[in-house]
């Protein structure tokens, strides 16, 4: 019998799919919810031969039944209900320190299967490091800019048809309260003053056929054509999720493919979810790769079948 570590929250409905078919498929899994770290009775291991992870109330697990660890949003939220007395540096320090028990672990557990590394979901968090290696590896990429520079705005605004603003929340940054989603820039409606507060990240829009979300799971690829040009909602952004637009499951040609393959492996993980644009021209262009990227939704409209790709991934079948 094979064991998997998921280190999530308590509401992660990811980890709740795949720890089922864990055990539906006759293995273990070892469940620490970062959240809620107060129900977890015992977490503890040692660095020796006999190195065991003890979890909430359960046995011993040694970690040499640990086929693979599944890394999703381990997001620690201690407040003052938590520490009554406590200060905000004592808060900050209870947090870093439940994150660093997962760099312990990474040394403990070196042999098993990681979705994915901490490392690697810390470099690729940046936009900027995903669209260098994806350049390099020969994908297309946008025009971008990340400034709190009005001047440099103002020339990148004018030098692109269209300028986009990237998913993030800037309180005062434009005259309309912005947002969550991605959004078209109207530079006669910025507020320097607080583009100079905080620096944000901009591109030129990419005019769409359609979109592509690849998932490489390991060795395995498996891609989903998106109409986002069919609703008027999600043509901009199609996680905007209100509306029933198309999703179709794709064949992808042999380099596209290749390139999402070498980026995976290059960067160190081994799953990553690609949002690709499709120009009316046919060419591709990389947006990001998402280290930690939902994908129920997706495999609820096509059928393509991630969470058994993850499981397999993980118990080495």
């Amino acid at each position: 019998m094979k064991s998997v570590l998921l280190l999530t929250c308590t509401e992660d409905a990811h980890a709740d799919v795949l720890e089922k078919m864990i055990i539906q498929r006759g293995h273990n899994a070892w469940r620490i919810n970062f959240d809620d770290l107060k129900s977890t009775q015992r977490l503890s291991f040692a660095l020796n031969d006999a190195a065991k992870i003890s979890v909430a109330s359960s046995r011993d697990v040694d970690i040499k039944e640990i086929t693979g660890v599944f890394v999703h949003n381990p997001v620690t939220k201690f407040t003052r209900e938590n520490f009554p007395d406590s200060t905000d540096y004592d808060l900050g320090f209870a947090n870093a320190n439940w994150m660093n028990y997962i760099f312990w672990l990474e040394e403990t557990i070196p042999n098993a299967v990681w979705m994915n590394h901490s490392l690697g979901i810390r470099r690729f968090e940046t936009i900027g490091t995903q669209l260098r290696l994806a350049h390099s590896l020969g994908f297309k990429i946008p025009e971008t800019l990340f400034t709190n520079d009005v001047k440099e705005l103002t020339d990148f605004y004018k030098s692109n048809k269209k300028t986009i603003l990237k998913a993030g929340y800037t309180p005062g940054l434009f005259r309309r309260n912005l947002l969550s989603l991605t959004t078209f820039v109207d530079i006669n409606e910025l507020n320097g003053d607080s583009l100079k507060n905080s620096p944000c990240l901009f591109q030129e829009y990419i005019e769409k056929e359609y979109e592509l979300r690849i998932y490489v799971v390991g060795d395995r690829v498996l891609a989903c054509r998106i109409d986002s040009q069919a609703h008027q909602s999600t043509s901009l952004d199609w996680r905007s999720y209100g509306a029933d637009i198309p999703y179709k499951i794709v064949d992808l040609d042999a380099t596209t493919e290749k390139q999402c393959k070498d980026f995976v492996k290059l960067a160190g993980l081994t799953f990553g979810a690609f949002d690709i644009v499709v120009t009316p021209e046919g060419e591709n262009v990389f947006l990001e790769c998402n280290t930690q990227a939902a994908w129920l939704w997706i495999e609820d409209k096509t059928g393509l079948p991630i969470t058994s790709s993850v499981a397999d991934v993980l118990l080495g079948e």
